[in-house]
């Protein structure tokens, strides 16, 4: 599990694949739905001008002057603690480089909380120390956790594994 953890700081903190933004994709929609839940406006029609962010745009009634968010705002809600202080004071249609730190420390953090859940887990059920690092390593990268947790830490995937990883904690418990 050290390695697992040693790696993670050094990839969140260093940021060694530095060939885009961190929010990109799936986590544009997450940013819109923090905008709009701090602003109340949820009508998300300024987003289609902007170039990547009407992709995040699924359906327009042009009457109403209503555009809908193709993505759940379930991420936004659990980041929307630690976002609403990167996005106070900046435009809704630019993502700060506050808000890409911060969604690469919310993943790093889910992926941490996976690994304590996990590790308390697998030692309720008998592991000895070594088994339980060796399967957090392989979890970890096998399944492509790591990934989700620094590459791609705007998606659902880290939020979704941290929720199964509680579950499986209540269901051993």
């Amino acid at each position: 599990m050290f390695i697992s953890f040693f790696v993670l700081v050094w990839v969140s903190f260093a940021h060694p694949y530095n060939n885009g933004p961190d929010i990109r994709s799936d986590g544009v929609g997450y940013h819109m739905w923090t905008h709009a839940l701090m602003t109340g406006d949820f009508s998300f029609c300024k987003y289609k001008a902007v170039p990547t962010f009407d992709l995040s745009i699924s359906n327009m009634n042009v009457e109403k002057k209503i555009c809908q968010n193709k993505y759940p705002l379930g991420v936004a809600l659990a980041r929307l603690p630690f976002m609403i202080f990167a996005t106070k004071n900046t435009s809704h249609l630019k993502i700060s480089k506050g808000e890409h730190n911060l969604s690469r420390l919310c993943g790093a953090l889910c992926l941490l909380g996976v690994f304590f859940v996990m590790v308390m887990v697998l030692r309720s059920l008998g592991l000895n120390d070594r088994s339980t690092d060796i399967a957090i390593l392989v979890g970890t990268f096998g399944t492509g956790l790591f990934h989700y947790a620094t590459y791609d830490n705007s998606f659902s995937h880290i939020y979704s594994s941290l929720g199964i990883a509680v579950l499986i904690w209540v269901g051993v418990k």
